[in-house]
């Protein structure tokens, strides 16, 4: 169960925004994902998990101030692929904004990317 249901979602106009480089990211396409998800059934011992990465894209610091809540963004992740493989574990993922969906045989495999991920972000696993 995620630990905390009600989060910020904040849209940022690309004319907003003071970068000169690419500004959106791809998610996984519904083809992507099918794919994915075949690649799941079609894998002897395969197993599937989610895994929701708090503030994954912009690392975002929040502050309210007399009644008007205002961002800074620290971070950008633009051009992330949506499909992920390691390249020696048997551990593969979709990426969709912030949302993972997971492939792994080996439970050490996804302890090591929950491991890895967690010393930079907050993740939460189902």
């Amino acid at each position: 169960m995620k630990t905390e249901i009600n989060r910020d979602r904040v849209t940022i106009g690309r004319d907003k925004l003071e970068y000169e480089g690419y500004k959106s990211t791809v998610p996984a396409t519904l083809s992507t994902v099918k794919v994915h998800l075949n690649s799941i059934i079609s894998t002897l011992l395969a197993r599937y998990m989610t895994m929701d990465i708090k503030y994954f894209f912009y690392g975002t610091l929040k502050i309210a101030v007399n009644g008007k809540v205002y961002f800074e963004i620290r971070k950008g992740m633009p051009c992330t692929p949506s499909l992920w493989k390691h390249s020696t574990l048997p551990i593969s993922f979709t990426l969709v904004v912030d949302d993972l969906g997971v492939k792994y045989v080996r439970k050490k495999s996804a302890q090591h990317l929950i491991d890895t991920l967690r010393k930079q972000y907050e993740i939460s696993t189902d």
